[in-house]
Protein backbone atom coordinates (compact mmCIF):
# COMPACT_ATOMS: atom_id res chain seq x y z
CA UNK A 1 0.00 0.00 0.00
CA UNK A 2 1.66 3.49 -0.68
CA UNK A 3 1.55 6.10 1.89
CA UNK A 4 0.15 9.09 1.42
CA UNK A 5 3.79 10.77 1.59
CA UNK A 6 5.07 8.58 -1.14
CA UNK A 7 2.44 9.34 -3.14
CA UNK A 8 3.26 13.51 -2.87
CA UNK A 9 6.39 12.91 -3.35
CA UNK A 10 6.20 11.17 -6.80
CA UNK A 11 2.94 14.20 -7.49
CA UNK A 12 6.69 16.53 -6.46
CA UNK A 13 9.10 14.52 -8.70
CA UNK A 14 6.60 14.75 -11.65
CA UNK A 15 7.31 18.62 -12.25
CA UNK A 16 4.21 20.29 -10.46
CA UNK A 17 5.27 23.54 -8.21
CA UNK A 18 4.17 24.63 -5.13
CA UNK A 19 1.00 26.57 -5.78
CA UNK A 20 -0.25 25.15 -9.13
CA UNK A 21 -3.61 25.08 -10.55
CA UNK A 22 -4.08 21.81 -11.96
CA UNK A 23 -6.72 19.54 -13.56
CA UNK A 24 -6.56 16.01 -12.85
CA UNK A 25 -7.95 13.27 -14.58
CA UNK A 26 -6.96 9.79 -12.67
CA UNK A 27 -7.49 5.74 -12.57
CA UNK A 28 -7.18 5.08 -8.90
CA UNK A 29 -7.12 1.75 -10.36
CA UNK A 30 -3.76 2.23 -12.15
CA UNK A 31 -2.78 4.04 -9.21
CA UNK A 32 -2.98 0.80 -6.68
CA UNK A 33 -3.63 1.00 -2.63
CA UNK A 34 -3.29 4.43 -1.11
CA UNK A 35 -3.85 4.67 2.38
CA UNK A 36 -7.19 6.41 3.07
CA UNK A 37 -7.96 5.87 -1.04
CA UNK A 38 -9.13 8.39 -3.23
CA UNK A 39 -9.32 11.00 -0.25
CA UNK A 40 -5.22 10.16 0.36
CA UNK A 41 -4.57 11.21 -3.15
CA UNK A 42 -6.13 14.56 -2.20
CA UNK A 43 -4.31 14.72 0.54
CA UNK A 44 -0.99 13.88 -0.74
CA UNK A 45 -1.82 16.96 -3.57
CA UNK A 46 -2.39 19.28 -0.66
CA UNK A 47 0.74 18.33 0.58
CA UNK A 48 3.37 18.45 -2.52
CA UNK A 49 1.73 21.43 -3.51
CA UNK A 50 0.55 23.51 -0.43
CA UNK A 51 -2.47 25.94 0.49
CA UNK A 52 -1.98 27.65 -2.57
CA UNK A 53 -2.82 25.06 -5.28
CA UNK A 54 -5.92 24.43 -6.46
CA UNK A 55 -7.48 21.00 -7.62
CA UNK A 56 -9.75 20.01 -10.42
CA UNK A 57 -11.60 17.32 -11.59
CA UNK A 58 -14.08 16.72 -14.16
CA UNK A 59 -17.80 16.25 -12.15
CA UNK A 60 -19.47 15.16 -15.49
CA UNK A 61 -23.11 13.89 -15.55
CA UNK A 62 -24.30 12.80 -19.25
CA UNK A 63 -27.38 11.36 -17.56
CA UNK A 64 -28.95 15.30 -18.13
CA UNK A 65 -28.36 14.78 -21.67
CA UNK A 66 -30.93 13.78 -24.16
CA UNK A 67 -30.52 9.96 -24.10
CA UNK A 68 -31.42 9.93 -27.93
CA UNK A 69 -27.96 11.92 -28.05
CA UNK A 70 -26.06 9.38 -26.30
CA UNK A 71 -22.28 8.37 -27.14
CA UNK A 72 -24.52 4.60 -27.24
CA UNK A 73 -28.41 5.25 -27.32
CA UNK A 74 -30.42 3.22 -26.13
CA UNK A 75 -32.51 1.22 -29.75
CA UNK A 76 -36.11 0.95 -27.73
CA UNK A 77 -37.62 4.53 -28.21
CA UNK A 78 -39.55 3.59 -25.22
CA UNK A 79 -36.85 3.15 -23.07
CA UNK A 80 -35.66 6.70 -24.59
CA UNK A 81 -38.86 8.14 -23.42
CA UNK A 82 -38.58 6.07 -19.78
CA UNK A 83 -35.31 8.12 -19.46
CA UNK A 84 -36.51 11.01 -20.61
CA UNK A 85 -39.08 10.86 -17.86
CA UNK A 86 -37.32 9.86 -14.76
CA UNK A 87 -38.03 12.61 -12.08
CA UNK A 88 -34.51 13.77 -12.04
CA UNK A 89 -32.73 17.22 -12.33
CA UNK A 90 -28.72 17.99 -11.98
CA UNK A 91 -28.40 19.50 -8.37
CA UNK A 92 -24.91 20.83 -8.22
CA UNK A 93 -24.99 20.26 -4.69
CA UNK A 94 -25.82 16.48 -4.51
CA UNK A 95 -26.04 15.04 -8.48
CA UNK A 96 -22.64 12.33 -8.33
CA UNK A 97 -21.06 12.23 -11.49
CA UNK A 98 -21.30 9.51 -13.81
CA UNK A 99 -19.69 6.33 -12.30
CA UNK A 100 -17.87 4.49 -12.87
CA UNK A 101 -16.86 6.34 -16.35
CA UNK A 102 -15.36 9.82 -14.91
CA UNK A 103 -13.85 7.35 -11.68
CA UNK A 104 -14.50 7.20 -7.71
CA UNK A 105 -11.91 9.48 -7.81
CA UNK A 106 -13.75 12.68 -9.11
CA UNK A 107 -16.58 11.61 -7.13
CA UNK A 108 -14.89 11.71 -4.42
CA UNK A 109 -13.13 15.77 -5.14
CA UNK A 110 -16.48 16.77 -5.99
CA UNK A 111 -17.85 15.55 -2.16
CA UNK A 112 -15.06 17.05 -0.46
CA UNK A 113 -16.53 19.48 2.11
CA UNK A 114 -14.04 21.94 1.10
CA UNK A 115 -15.13 21.98 -2.74
CA UNK A 116 -16.56 24.38 -4.99
CA UNK A 117 -18.66 22.51 -8.41
CA UNK A 118 -19.96 24.70 -11.29
CA UNK A 119 -23.37 25.01 -12.55
CA UNK A 120 -23.53 22.91 -15.93
CA UNK A 121 -26.19 20.04 -15.83
CA UNK A 122 -23.55 18.02 -17.81
CA UNK A 123 -20.54 19.41 -17.90
CA UNK A 124 -19.67 20.71 -14.40
CA UNK A 125 -16.10 20.49 -12.50
CA UNK A 126 -15.00 20.30 -9.08
CA UNK A 127 -12.23 22.10 -7.22
CA UNK A 128 -9.97 22.27 -4.21
CA UNK A 129 -8.08 25.40 -3.06
CA UNK A 130 -7.38 28.82 -3.61
CA UNK A 131 -8.63 29.36 -6.58
CA UNK A 132 -11.65 27.14 -6.71
CA UNK A 133 -14.31 29.36 -6.72
CA UNK A 134 -12.56 32.01 -9.07
CA UNK A 135 -12.84 28.70 -11.31
CA UNK A 136 -15.95 27.20 -10.69
CA UNK A 137 -18.56 30.43 -10.70
CA UNK A 138 -20.53 31.80 -13.17
CA UNK A 139 -19.53 29.42 -16.19
CA UNK A 140 -21.70 29.46 -19.11
CA UNK A 141 -23.89 27.34 -20.25
CA UNK A 142 -23.38 27.13 -24.05
CA UNK A 143 -19.93 26.12 -25.41
CA UNK A 144 -19.14 24.72 -21.95
CA UNK A 145 -15.42 24.20 -22.86
CA UNK A 146 -15.20 26.97 -24.38
CA UNK A 147 -14.17 30.42 -23.61
CA UNK A 148 -15.10 31.85 -20.32
CA UNK A 149 -15.43 28.08 -19.24
CA UNK A 150 -13.35 26.15 -16.20
CA UNK A 151 -10.80 24.86 -18.72
CA UNK A 152 -10.69 28.49 -20.16
CA UNK A 153 -10.17 30.12 -16.63
CA UNK A 154 -7.21 26.90 -16.04
CA UNK A 155 -5.60 28.30 -19.15
CA UNK A 156 -5.79 32.19 -17.70
CA UNK A 157 -4.16 30.97 -14.45
CA UNK A 158 -1.35 28.92 -16.48
CA UNK A 159 -2.54 25.79 -14.93
CA UNK A 160 -1.54 22.31 -15.72
CA UNK A 161 -2.61 18.76 -17.05
CA UNK A 162 -1.78 15.67 -15.24
CA UNK A 163 -3.22 12.25 -16.39
CA UNK A 164 -2.75 9.86 -14.22
CA UNK A 165 -3.15 5.98 -15.63
CA UNK A 166 -5.23 7.20 -18.38
CA UNK A 167 -4.16 8.46 -21.77
CA UNK A 168 -5.47 11.59 -23.94
CA UNK A 169 -8.52 10.07 -24.48
CA UNK A 170 -9.47 11.55 -21.62
CA UNK A 171 -8.18 15.11 -21.95
CA UNK A 172 -10.97 17.23 -21.80
CA UNK A 173 -9.03 20.86 -22.23
CA UNK A 174 -8.36 19.79 -25.89
CA UNK A 175 -11.73 20.61 -26.63
CA UNK A 176 -10.72 24.37 -25.84
CA UNK A 177 -8.69 23.75 -28.76
CA UNK A 178 -11.27 22.73 -31.34
CA UNK A 179 -13.36 25.97 -29.92
CA UNK A 180 -10.46 27.99 -30.19
CA UNK A 181 -9.13 26.73 -33.46
CA UNK A 182 -12.81 27.22 -34.32
CA UNK A 183 -13.20 24.30 -36.38
CA UNK A 184 -16.91 24.02 -37.79
CA UNK A 185 -18.24 21.17 -35.66
CA UNK A 186 -17.57 22.48 -32.55
CA UNK A 187 -20.81 24.58 -32.88
CA UNK A 188 -22.62 21.15 -32.89
CA UNK A 189 -26.07 21.44 -30.23
CA UNK A 190 -27.71 18.88 -28.04
CA UNK A 191 -30.24 18.69 -25.54
CA UNK A 192 -29.71 19.36 -21.78
CA UNK A 193 -32.66 18.96 -18.95
CA UNK A 194 -32.73 22.15 -17.24
CA UNK A 195 -35.93 21.51 -15.44
CA UNK A 196 -38.33 18.43 -14.94
CA UNK A 197 -40.26 19.05 -17.80
CA UNK A 198 -37.61 21.22 -19.80
CA UNK A 199 -35.27 20.54 -22.28
CA UNK A 200 -32.57 22.98 -23.69
CA UNK A 201 -30.50 22.82 -26.66
CA UNK A 202 -26.86 23.84 -26.01
CA UNK A 203 -24.46 25.40 -28.45
CA UNK A 204 -21.09 24.09 -28.38
CA UNK A 205 -21.53 20.46 -27.69
CA UNK A 206 -18.50 18.19 -27.65
CA UNK A 207 -18.85 14.90 -28.70
CA UNK A 208 -15.99 12.07 -28.79
CA UNK A 209 -12.12 12.46 -27.70
CA UNK A 210 -10.54 9.17 -29.57
CA UNK A 211 -9.36 11.11 -31.59
CA UNK A 212 -7.49 12.94 -29.19
CA UNK A 213 -4.92 10.46 -28.48
CA UNK A 214 -3.43 11.49 -32.19
CA UNK A 215 -1.35 14.49 -30.14
CA UNK A 216 0.64 12.21 -28.02
CA UNK A 217 3.19 11.76 -30.43
CA UNK A 218 3.37 15.50 -31.47
CA UNK A 219 3.89 16.18 -27.46
CA UNK A 220 6.32 14.01 -27.13
CA UNK A 221 8.36 15.07 -30.14
CA UNK A 222 7.89 18.80 -29.21
CA UNK A 223 9.26 17.59 -25.72
CA UNK A 224 5.87 19.16 -24.21
CA UNK A 225 5.25 16.02 -21.61
CA UNK A 226 6.44 15.21 -18.05
CA UNK A 227 6.62 11.68 -17.44
CA UNK A 228 6.66 9.81 -14.15
CA UNK A 229 4.73 7.77 -11.76
CA UNK A 230 2.30 8.05 -9.13
CA UNK A 231 2.22 5.02 -7.31
CA UNK A 232 2.11 2.06 -10.05
CA UNK A 233 0.34 4.50 -12.53
CA UNK A 234 2.54 6.03 -15.64
CA UNK A 235 1.52 9.95 -15.62
CA UNK A 236 2.03 12.65 -18.14
CA UNK A 237 2.26 16.32 -16.68
CA UNK A 238 2.02 19.26 -19.45
CA UNK A 239 1.26 22.89 -19.52
CA UNK A 240 -2.28 23.71 -20.65
CA UNK A 241 -1.71 26.67 -22.65
CA UNK A 242 1.24 24.41 -24.84
CA UNK A 243 -1.31 21.74 -25.43
CA UNK A 244 -4.09 23.96 -26.14
CA UNK A 245 -1.40 26.22 -28.69
CA UNK A 246 -0.50 22.49 -29.73
CA UNK A 247 -4.25 21.77 -30.47
CA UNK A 248 -5.09 24.51 -32.31
CA UNK A 249 -2.02 24.52 -34.78
CA UNK A 250 -3.39 20.78 -35.42
CA UNK A 251 -6.96 21.68 -36.79
CA UNK A 252 -5.87 24.94 -38.27
CA UNK A 253 -3.49 22.30 -40.39
CA UNK A 254 -6.73 19.98 -41.04
CA UNK A 255 -10.22 20.83 -39.56
CA UNK A 256 -10.48 16.73 -39.09
CA UNK A 257 -7.39 16.49 -36.59
CA UNK A 258 -8.73 15.63 -34.35
CA UNK A 259 -11.31 13.32 -34.76
CA UNK A 260 -11.38 9.47 -34.81
CA UNK A 261 -10.64 7.20 -37.71
CA UNK A 262 -13.75 5.03 -36.60
CA UNK A 263 -16.05 4.77 -39.51
CA UNK A 264 -18.79 3.82 -36.51
CA UNK A 265 -17.94 7.07 -34.80
CA UNK A 266 -21.23 8.57 -35.64
CA UNK A 267 -20.11 12.19 -33.83
CA UNK A 268 -16.83 12.33 -35.92
CA UNK A 269 -18.53 10.86 -39.18
CA UNK A 270 -20.97 13.54 -38.73
CA UNK A 271 -18.23 16.22 -37.83
CA UNK A 272 -16.29 15.20 -41.16
CA UNK A 273 -19.30 16.46 -43.09
CA UNK A 274 -19.25 19.46 -41.56
CA UNK A 275 -16.01 20.07 -42.08
CA UNK A 276 -16.88 20.16 -46.26
CA UNK A 277 -17.25 23.70 -47.51
CA UNK A 278 -20.78 22.88 -48.50
CA UNK A 279 -21.99 21.63 -44.63
CA UNK A 280 -19.92 24.08 -43.21
CA UNK A 281 -21.85 26.64 -40.88
CA UNK A 282 -22.46 29.63 -42.33
CA UNK A 283 -20.54 33.01 -40.74
CA UNK A 284 -24.15 35.09 -40.69
CA UNK A 285 -24.98 32.06 -38.16
CA UNK A 286 -24.08 34.51 -34.96
CA UNK A 287 -22.61 31.13 -33.34
CA UNK A 288 -19.28 32.64 -33.34
CA UNK A 289 -19.71 34.96 -31.24
CA UNK A 290 -21.47 32.86 -28.58
CA UNK A 291 -17.90 30.68 -28.01
CA UNK A 292 -15.97 33.90 -27.79
CA UNK A 293 -13.24 33.97 -30.48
Amino acid sequence: MWSVDRIAADIAEIGLPAGAVVLTHVSMRSIGQIEGGASGLIEAFQRALGSEATLVAPAFTPQFRDPAEWNEPPTDPEEIETIRNRPECFEAASSPVALPSMGIFAEVVRNHPKAWRSEHPWLSFSAIGSSAEKLMKGTPFHYPLGSESVPARIHDQNGYVLLIGVGQDVNVSIHLAEVWGDVPYAHRSARIRTGMDHWTPMQGSPECRDGFLKMEPVLRQARLLQRGYIGNAPALLMRQRELISMGIAMVRGSAEALLCSSSTCVHCVRARQFTKPSLALPPDTGLSSMHGN
